[in-house]
């Protein structure tokens, strides 16, 4: 038995471009109207490993090594690896379900005074704290996603969007007031909780045509330091992606309620998806080779699209 996990031996070459109108493979995943990714390749990949359990897998589509049974290999790398696909997911359900317009859409926070440390206990208090909410508003449809944040002492807060089928928020985007009051959120979350601890609503407002995915995305990631290569607009330093290496591993540090949508994927041509989408915000290309050989093995492209707001089209 083999502990190897590779059969050949590639070569990776990033921002070789290619012509997608002629991969094999093309599909789409939808994130609400204007969201979508799009995925490429030049060749239909076939797979070379078939997994048995969770500790081995076999060999396939190789003529040289047919049938070989090999052995994982387990590391921290691929809980790591993990939470980067979960994130990946959260920015595209938060496309899918927040537009960032003002009137039926918050953004809270619920801190503890001391120093919690417990994932579970945070969401055990967060079902209850929930409920209270809910019945606050029986007439409203609401929902939630939640995300949990490790602090650097250990603490733990959680963050949550809440969408509503009805208003929630009324005033200015200055001057704004909510469906519940600042005493009633933050007493109901101290009840609940048995102590000290703060609850902080704003509206979850995005000004023009930023992407509220990517945005609230890079502030659940980040982590303020001082050694940070990123200000803020505040001028407040932090390190990109630093918070997903702080998270336990196999905890699923977001959840969401049952109503709301999980992303589509389609097949879809890349020419169909420009005419559709009309702008492509970002483009990603790779090329694989045989590091031996020299020979192209696949081109493998990735295509966030954006559609234009209204006003904003030509």
């Amino acid at each position: 038995m083999q502990s190897e996990n590779t059969i050949k031996s590639v070569k990776v070459q990033a921002g070789v471009t290619w012509n997608l109108s002629t991969a094999r493979v093309a599909r789409i995943i939808r994130q609400g109207e204007r969201h979508a990714e799009g995925f490429y390749m030049a060749k239909r990949a076939m797979p070379h490993i078939k997994k048995l359990d969770k500790d081995h897998y076999a060999i396939v589509n190789s003529k040289e090594r047919e049938g070989e049974i090999c052995e994982y290999k387990h590391s921290g790398e691929k809980d790591k690896k993990n939470v980067i696909v979960s994130h990946a997911e959260l920015r595209r359900r938060i496309r899918t379900n927040f537009d960032g317009e003002f009137g039926r859409q918050v953004f809270l926070t619920l801190t503890y005074q001391n120093n919690m440390q417990d994932p579970e206990q945070l969401y055990r208090d967060w079902m209850v704290y929930w409920k209270r909410v809910k019945r606050s508003l029986l007439e409203h449809e609401l929902d939630y996603i939640t995300v949990a944040e490790p602090q650097g002492r250990g603490a733990w807060h959680l963050h949550i969007l809440i969408k509503s089928d009805k208003p929630i928020v009324f005033g200015t985007v200055e001057k704004p007031f909510y469906s519940w009051s600042y005493k009633w959120l933050r007493d109901s979350w101290r009840e609940v909780i048995g102590g000290g601890g703060s609850a902080e609503i704003e509206p979850l407002y995005m000004n023009g045509d930023k992407d509220i995915g990517t945005y609230l995305g890079s502030y659940f990631s980040s982590f303020e330091s001082p050694e940070g290569e990123a200000k803020d607009k505040n001028g407040k330093r932090y390190k990109k992606n630093a918070r997903l290496s702080m998270y336990p591993p196999h905890f699923k540090f977001w959840r969401c309620s049952q109503g709301i949508q999980k992303t589509v994927i389609t097949p879809l041509s890349y020419d169909d998806a420009l005419e559709e989408f009309g702008y492509i915000k970002h483009r990603t290309d790779v090329e694989l080779t045989d590091a031996e050989t020299g020979e192209v093995i696949n081109n493998i492209s990735r295509i966030h699209y954006q559609k234009p707001l209204e006003e904003e089209k030509p």
